[in-house]
């Protein structure tokens, strides 16, 4: 069973070390097997045996399927019992450097020990390469994989990674064929496979000529695997091929020993369940049925002569079967227990002999293709002998293999009529029926073969499966499932054919509960939850689905299911995009969700989970999806600038301005992303830092890479003004703005920054015309108008200014320009209009801010002074005085009022200290109309120096 076994393989990274010292080259043929081997030795063998451990608590049981993995022969899979391994069950252990070696059996001694059980497999195998076969002391392949663990360590709380593993696999010659033996496992560091071409083995066709005049090691395997590709996949394949069959023939022979436990035919059970045990040795459901039944049949104390019995019985449904091979072991045992046969035994036996020791001759006619001469033998026997139903079953196969049917029923007939018991007889004629279209003739058959035997599950699939060719009735075909069912009640393929039929009528919910059924019965069973996902999904229950989905890939998988799971995640990413389109986005999450479920590692539906999140403003969430859409596809360029993107709305720049370099480092063909980065660094007052990327958008979009609306370009042309502007170099800044209008004449942004970039160039009508124009298109920004309000005021339009100041106040309710209503009393001021001057200034003292403007009390004071309250205006002139008591002008100002209030000696002492200053001229007396009124005296009295002015 080992032979049959080793056609499968597992998956860790492995040496494959071949005794053969003195061999210098191999077949092509070997190559590959021995690649194909290696790869498989450790993703199915080494992960069964962990699986296995880490799946059951620790026993007896355990112990002894460590020791036989190392020391045994029908579960061996390590070289012997020193090989070693770094440790990995430390999670701390991702490295060599961090690691140490233990032998094997402590390894897996303390995987039993500290690893925390579950009730499903756990360690994951991925990423398989295998190195080219080398040629060293000896032969050997290197293959390389990544290994998980997802459960806990019992005594550690840091959490399994994923890490990069190797194993030596040393292959010893036996029977013509190479069998493959863990020696170490280890870690590697993925950069020393790249170039891995040293020690590579020379490589011979078939006939021992070398490919190409002796080519390296590394240049032969690699040519020989292109030429060879359809030769690895067939290896391959027979390999699927070989694991599917000993699952199969491992579930059933665990449900026949079932059977016949629960009848208490202890002889059969523990045959199936050693040759259960044969086929999966690391399995300790085998080991712990063969205990159970061991047990019960030792407190059955059977006697010798029910021993008998039971192994006569088994003898001869064997021999019914046309086991005659173990039909014959059976007998013997039964002789073991009496040894004095009944003559009708002994008659069996013989009869029994015979038959075998001609068929078996002719069977390897059979098998060499020798159908004519088999044929003629097979008559030959009949002739001697006597006619034998077994004889003419072997005619009507070689007929099969002609293709000569109606020969071959004749001859299957034979066969019946002379053993109505010739259970292979029934069930190949049935055969031949069915493939001829004889549907009736053929069920006719397999109820034939019911009758004499219950047990084979087969065929009441094989019943089922032509009802529904005859006249496609599930109903009817439903019946004959649950007449298998009812006579094999842990037949898992069983409950999935029925509910296979079921699911046809989309009866999800029964369909759903025979693959439960099946799913009970045997857990490992990928098939039986990728369909009873199928009803979860029909049902609309996606969590679910997605986890029956998930449990059918842990299980093993075909490319055909994982292809159907993949076109059921993306209906539903489908409807995800639809209802997204429709502005439900709560929806779009939902489906989207459902979908990456099912298919976690499908990058887009990450991404556009993102893009969902994004559109709802929760850019946390977001990111986060972003990030597992660059995990699974690190030159995911869209999800770089969409993560980028989602950090600039959190005003997280920096970490921003990182994955916009990332995207644009990927394609640089995306305008947007350069486009995006100059906001970036705008944001964080990098301005010549934003230009240089803005200009790069510009230059993406001119060199044709992009198809962009004009309307676009000015609004890029016009940030790239705006961060000229923000640098002060204001020529710039208008050829950017020139350039935006050019694109888009219709843009009052544009208008409006070419305005204030004319203001600062002191070309103040172009300002005057470019802002108005913006507000002819948007007249509700209040900074617009306090822009035109500003202009105006430059070019000393007092009126117009005050009017623009007005428009802005009365827009800014955030009071956002708080200073517009002082300017404009400072504009009403300039053209004297001392009533409306007033009433702004006093609302902008009463706002507690007017200590910003250096010169409020005096303006103020004269406001007062030429509206009559010259007690307030005293007060300002006063007050500013105190605050800088050198300032001729507040002295000035302050005589003003004291001689208007008829203080005239302390007004003419004042008015001479400020003369003296020099800060007051005689045009400034001039201007002032109040002065007009004062007497001759006072001019006699005025400094002369003031006079010369």
């Amino acid at each position: 069973m080992r032979r049959f076994k080793k056609v499968l393989t597992t998956a860790w990274v492995c040496f494959l070390f071949i005794n053969v010292n003195a061999q210098d080259s191999i077949t092509v043929s070997d190559a590959i097997e021995m690649r194909v081997r290696s790869e498989s030795l450790v993703k199915r063998e080494l992960k069964e045996l962990l699986d296995n451990i880490s799946t059951n608590e620790s026993t007896q049981l355990t112990k002894e399927v460590i020791t036989g993995s190392h020391s045994g022969s029908g579960n061996k899979i390590f070289y012997n019992s020193k090989v070693v391994i770094e440790d990995d069950i430390n999670p701390a252990y991702k490295t060599t450097a961090t690691s140490h070696e233990i032998p094997i059996d402590r390894y897996l001694s303390d995987f039993d020990l500290f690893y925390k059980k579950s009730e499903v497999p756990s360690i994951f195998f991925n990423d398989f390469r295998t190195s080219n076969v080398k040629k060293g002391k000896d032969i050997y392949v290197k293959v390389y994989f990544t290994s998980l663990f997802k459960n806990a360590n019992k005594y550690s709380d840091t959490a399994y990674t994923q890490n990069n593993r190797q194993a030596e696999i040393r292959f010893l010659r036996d029977n013509k064929k190479w069998v493959p033996y863990i020696s170490s496992i280890s870690f590697f560091n993925p950069a020393d496979t790249a170039n891995d071409l040293s020690n590579d083995i020379l490589l011979v066709r078939e006939k021992n000529k070398f490919d190409n005049a002796a080519l390296s090691a590394s240049a032969a395997l690699s040519a020989q695997l292109t030429i060879d590709g359809e030769l690895k996949a067939k290896k391959e394949k027979e390999m699927l091929e070989a694991f599917e069959l000993q699952e199969k023939t491992f579930t059933s022979l665990m449900r026949e020993g079932d059977n016949a436990l629960e009848q208490n035919d202890f002889v059969t059970a523990l045959k199936d369940y050693k040759q259960a045990q044969d086929l999966k040795p690391y399995d300790m459901g085998p080991r712990a049925k063969l205990d159970k039944t061991r047990r019960k049949q030792e407190s059955a104390a059977l006697t010798k002569s029910e021993l008998f019995d039971q192994y006569v019985k088994e003898a001869r449904t064997l021999a019914r079967k046309r086991h005659f091979k173990e039909a014959l072991e059976s007998y013997q045992q039964a002789a073991e227990q009496k040894p004095d046969l009944p003559a009708e035994i002994t008659s069996e036996i013989n009869a029994l002999t015979k038959t075998y020791r001609v068929l078996s001759t002719l069977e390897e006619k059979y098998n060499a293709g020798l159908y004519k001469e088999a044929i003629r033998q097979y008559r030959d026997a009949n002739k001697k002998d006597g006619e034998n139903s077994d004889y003419y079953l072997g005619i009507a196969r070689c007929y099969v293999k002609m293709n000569e049917p109606k020969d071959a029923l004749k001859n299957y007939d034979k066969a019946y009529e002379l053993d109505k018991n010739n259970l292979e007889a029934i069930e190949e004629r049935a055969i031949l029926y069915k493939k001829q279209a004889d549907y009736v003739n053929a069920l006719t058959d397999y109820k034939s073969y019911v009758l004499l035997a219950k047990d084979n599950t087969k065929i009441y699939e094989e019943m089922a499966d032509l009802k529904i060719l005859m006249n496609n009735k599930t109903d009817e075909a439903v019946k004959f499932l649950d007449d298998g069912i009812r006579y094999n009640p842990k037949s898992a393929s069983l409950y999935i054919k029925k509910g296979l039929l079921l699911l046809q009528k989309n009866d999800f919910k029964e369909a759903e509960k025979n693959f439960t059924s099946a799913i009970r019965i045997d857990s490992s069973i990928g098939s039986a939850f990728f369909n009873r996902g199928k009803c979860q999904y029909g049902l609309k229950r996606y969590a679910n689905a997605a986890t029956d989905f998930e449990s059918a890939r842990t299980a093993g998988l075909e490319t055909n299911y994982l292809t159907e799971i993949a076109g059921f995640a993306e209906v539903l990413y489908a409807k995800s995009t639809e209802k997204f389109n429709q502005k439900a986005i709560d929806s779009a999450l939902f489906y989207v969700s459902s979908a990456i479920s099912i298919t976690p590692s499908n990058s887009t539906y990450w991404f556009n989970r993102g893009e969902y999140l994004f559109a709802a403003n929760k850019m946390e969430q977001a990111i986060t999806n972003y990030d597992r859409a660059i995990q699974l596809t690190p030159a995911y360029t869209t999800s770089y600038y969409k993560r980028g993107l989602s950090y600039y709305n959190l005003k997280k720049y920096h970490p921003a301005i990182a994955d916009l370099r990332s995207a644009d480092s990927l394609n640089s063909s995306m305008y947007l992303v350069p486009k995006s980065l100059g906001d970036a660094y705008y944001a964080i007052a990098d301005f010549p830092g934003a230009s240089v990327y803005y200009e790069n958008s510009l230059k993406t979009i001119d060199a044709g890479k992009a198809q962009v609306l004009p309307a676009t370009i000015a609004e890029i042309y016009n940030l790239l003004g705006e961060t000229y502007y923000k640098a002060a170099n204001y020529e710039k800044a208008l050829n950017s703005f020139k350039s935006a209008l050019k694109k888009n004449g219709n843009f009052p942004l544009a208008y409006y920054n070419r305005g204030i970039a004319y203001y600062k160039t002191n070309e103040l009508s172009n300002a005057v015309e470019d802002i108005s124009k913006a507000i002819s298109s948007e007249a509700t920004n209040p900074e617009w108008f306090y822009s035109l309000a500003n202009v105006y005021q430059e070019k000393k339009e007092y009126q117009k200014a005050a009017e623009n100041y007005s428009h802005c106040i009365k827009l800014d309710t955030a009071r956002k320009k708080a200073d517009a209503v002082y300017y404009r009393g400072v504009c009403y001021y300039q053209v004297q209009n001392w009533n409306d001057a007033l009433k702004d200034y006093e609302v902008y003292r009463s706002r507690g801010i007017d200590s910003g403007v250096k010169e409020f009390d005096l303006q103020l004071g004269n406001i007062y002074l030429n509206t009559g309250k010259k007690d307030s205006a005293y007060s300002c002139f006063n007050r500013f005085y105190t605050a800088d008591t050198t300032n001729g002008l507040a002295m000035y100002n302050m005589a003003r009022v004291l001689y208007f209030t008829g203080k005239t000696d302390e007004a003419l002492a004042l008015f001479d200290r400020s003369f003296q200053t020099k800060m007051v001229t005689k045009s400034d007396i001039k201007k002032e109309s109040l002065v007009f009124t004062i007497t001759s005296v006072l001019f006699i009295r005025i400094n002369p120096i003031i006079l010369k002015h």
